[in-house]
């Protein structure tokens, strides 16, 4: 195959991915506010009509945020970028974790501090470092050992690669694929 024709499939593939990631993100988002908003309609009216305009306005900005998705032409990425960010998402996991948990500071102060500090550290990866820090934000309820916090941190990471592909801003690249 000629390099011209591997970096086109390359880009396919990468497109494919991401909007496949997008399909899968936004199937469980709104089936999760979707559940929500039929749980608050069984306890109260007030609750399931603020639910139902909250879940309304979700799937508005699924669908443009799809629009978005659809049209976007992903650039091929070389394969040292995708495992510096997939490693980011691990440190970051993993240090919040270990500080809020090991250290005593609370999943919040954690995540703060390991973000802060990814920023001063290395400003690039700064936002996949971020996206592990919410995995690390975890209940020990949910996860308890560091292992399967690494586990959520590497899923994320791959997730952050996929979306990163399709989605613009870090607060959409670093909050969907933690969920």
């Amino acid at each position: 195959m000629k390099p011209k024709e591997n970096s086109r499939l390359m880009c396919r593939m990468k497109r494919g991915l991401t909007i496949f990631a997008y399909l899968l993100l936004a199937v469980m988002v709104l089936a999760l506010f979707g559940f929500t908003a039929y749980e608050a309609w069984t306890a109260h009216w007030l609750g399931g009509a603020l639910s139902s305009i909250i879940l309304v306005g979700v799937g508005l900005g699924v669908f443009w945020e799809g629009k978005a998705v659809f049209s976007a032409q992903p650039s091929v990425d070389p394969l040292r970028q995708f495992a510096l960010e997939v490693v980011a998402v691990l440190i970051g996991g993993v240090a919040s974790y270990t500080l809020a948990h090991d250290v005593g500071l609370g999943p919040v102060v954690a995540a703060s501090l390991v973000g802060i500090a990814a920023h001063l550290v290395a400003p690039k990866l700064s936002t996949a470092v971020y996206t592990g820090a919410f995995v690390g934000m975890t209940s020990d309820l949910l996860l308890l050992t560091h292992t399967e916090v690494l586990l959520a941190s590497l899923t994320s990471g791959l997730v952050f690669y996929l979306t990163k592909l399709g989605l613009s801003g870090g607060g959409r690249q670093a909050g969907e694929p933690s969920l």
